[in-house]
């Protein structure tokens, strides 16, 4: 993959390892984790769905295309659904593309960051190589942009004006993940992929793929929206026959995923534009 990518020593924070894939000690992805059940295949209604799927334990699982899986107190539903297109969660988006252009992976998120900080100067700055967000309270969030004994980095990707959250990029010397950080208060929640606000704003579904290097997290987590906090309810990590790598909602407890394939990812075959529709259900 055309990336230069990052990897933790990460003592303080175990979230962020757990965000990051399996890995040898020579850093390739090993196989799978094993479940303790197998979810269960499609039910015909609701309560057969409380009733016919097993708990499965928070680790890599074979997804398929018609899949039914209970976790962490919801049902998760997939099937598969029709192309579409999916907008980017940033309103900027061609902006970014151009300032971006013909860089690789983290000196484009540098470009990025150089754009948005002038965008929003009296939000965010750089000082003394820190990151510094300004808070609602008057105090301020200050995040080094390089911690060489952590070997992690904190760059600016985006601030939601709805959600008064900014989104922080967080490369380590291989892999990366990212950074929810409230305006208001200065909560900060670290995640395992790009964020995708529910229609209402009181939940989320991050994205993050990776089926080849094993650096970063193959999955998605849901979190939902608890006054000025966030709160992780599940996360599924994906084997690595397929990950997601965009989010469109659909209503406030269905999102589509575009899927991409180990193939497209790994061997460079041509997109499939492979689409599935989930429908989370709290049980």
């Amino acid at each position: 993959m055309n990336k230069r990518l990052y990897i933790p020593v990460l003592a303080a924070c175990a979230f962020i390892v757990s965000c990051q894939g399996n890995k040898t000690e020579e850093g390739k992805a090993v196989a799978p984790v094993e479940v303790i059940a197998t979810p269960s295949p499609i039910a015909d209604s609701s309560s057969d769905l409380q009733a016919s799927s097993p708990e499965i334990e928070d680790k890599s699982i074979t997804v398929k295309e018609t899949d039914t899986i209970s976790l962490k107190g919801y049902i998760l539903h997939f099937s598969p659904s029709q192309k579409t297109t999916f907008p980017s969660i940033f309103d900027d988006f061609k902006e970014r593309q151009r300032v971006s252009k013909g860089m690789d992976y983290y000196d484009g998120v540098q470009a990025v960051e150089k754009m948005l900080l002038a965008k929003w100067a009296d939000l965010c700055s750089v000082k003394d190589s820190m990151l510094v967000l300004k808070l609602d309270n008057g105090k301020t969030v200050s995040l080094p942009q390089w911690d060489k004994e952590k070997e992690m980095g904190h760059n600016l990707e985006h601030f939601f004006p709805r959600q008064n959250y900014y989104l922080v990029h967080v490369p380590f010397t291989e892999g990366n993940t990212w950074l929810l950080v409230n305006k208001k208060n200065g909560f900060k929640k670290y995640i395992c992929g790009l964020p995708y606000f529910s229609p209402d704003g009181q939940s989320a579904i991050t994205a993050s793929y990776d089926l080849e290097a094993g650096y970063n997290f193959n999955g998605m987590e849901y979190l939902k929206v608890q006054g000025d906090s966030l709160a992780e309810e599940w996360r599924l990590e994906i084997g690595n026959n397929w990950g997601p790598s965009n989010i469109k909602w659909s209503d406030n407890s269905t999102v589509l995923v575009k899927r991409r394939t180990f193939e497209e990812e790994v061997n460079h075959a041509p997109g499939k534009n492979l689409v599935s529709k989930l429908v989370v259900t709290k049980k």
